[in-house]
């Protein structure tokens, strides 16, 4: 990801020499160019990087069930945290896609309970 934002950061410095009148890449003044597209790769990757982490997030709970072998401690937790962070048990599609970095509590609770021991 952090590729794709210097590569179009670039590519958008270059774009901008001539109308903006940068006199090279390394003129101080196309730092703004590179704030706004770094900005812009930022929040178009933001879901991307949002999934992996969710993904990541499902492996260390099957990994924590698979280890301690005792869901019900799990569905525990799991009604703490949530608690303890005003989470929403189940957010729309759309706002998991957006903004959320974990599972809904919903989602990791179901699969604690479906977990075989």
């Amino acid at each position: 990801m952090i590729l794709a934002g210097f590569w179009v950061s670039a590519r958008a410095l270059r774009l901008s020499l001539g109308p903006l009148g940068l006199s090279s890449l390394s003129d101080a003044a196309g730092i703004p160019v590179l704030l706004l597209v770094g900005g812009a790769v930022s929040l178009l990757m933001l879901p991307a990087a949002h999934a992996l982490s969710r993904a990541y997030e499902r492996s260390a709970d099957r990994f924590a069930l698979e280890l301690t072998r005792n869901p019900e401690a799990f569905v525990s937790a799991m009604k703490r945290l949530g608690a303890q962070n005003l989470a929403e048990d189940d957010p729309s599609r759309l706002i998991q896609w957006l903004f959320h970095s974990h599972p809904p509590i919903r989602e990791r609770i179901s699969a604690a309970q479906a977990f075989k021991v």
